[in-house]
C-alpha cells in the first residue's frame, strides 16, 4: 500500500489542526451524544479544543448542561410524585398502625385475628 492511497480517517487520531478545525456539526453531535453516553477521549479533546475557538459551540454546550440539569430535577420530582401516589395507606397511618402493634406486643396484648383471603369480598 503506497502513501498516496486514501486512508481510513475514521479510525485514525486526528492531528492537532484537525481538532481545532473540527466542524461545528461534528462537535454539536458529540455534545448531544454526551447526554446519552460518555464521550471517548479523542471526542472529548476535539470538543474542548473546538470550544476554545468557537463561541457558538460553547453556548450550545452550556445550553445542553442547563437542559440536563432541568431534566434531572424533573425526573427526581416525578419519582417523588410516583412514590407519593402509591396505592395503600398514607405513611402517617402506616406509622400509627405500626406503633399500635408494637405497643400491643410489648404489653402482651393479644393481636387481632388476621383475615383470610376467603373472607374478602370478591373483586368486581
Amino acid at each position: 500500500m503506497d502513501d498516496s492511497s486514501p486512508r481510513d480517517t475514521e479510525n485514525e487520531r486526528p492531528g492537532v489542526l484537525a481538532w481545532l478545525k473540527a466542524p461545528c456539526e461534528r462537535v454539536s453531535r458529540a455534545l448531544s451524544d454526551s447526554l446519552d453516553r460518555p464521550l471517548g477521549r479523542w471526542e472529548l479533546v476535539t470538543v474542548r479544543l473546538h470550544e476554545l475557538v468557537c463561541p457558538a459551540c460553547r453556548r450550545f454546550h452550556r445550553q445542553l448542561q442547563v437542559l440536563r440539569a432541568i431534566l434531572v430535577r424533573k425526573r427526581a420530582r416525578d419519582v417523588e410524585a410516583a412514590e407519593d401516589s402509591r396505592p395503600g395507606l398514607p405513611a402517617d397511618a402506616r406509622l400509627r398502625i405500626q406503633r399500635a402493634l408494637q405497643a400491643a406486643l410489648q404489653n402482651g396484648d393479644a393481636l387481632p385475628p388476621t383475615i383470610s383471603e376467603s373472607e374478602f369480598p370478591p373483586a368486581l
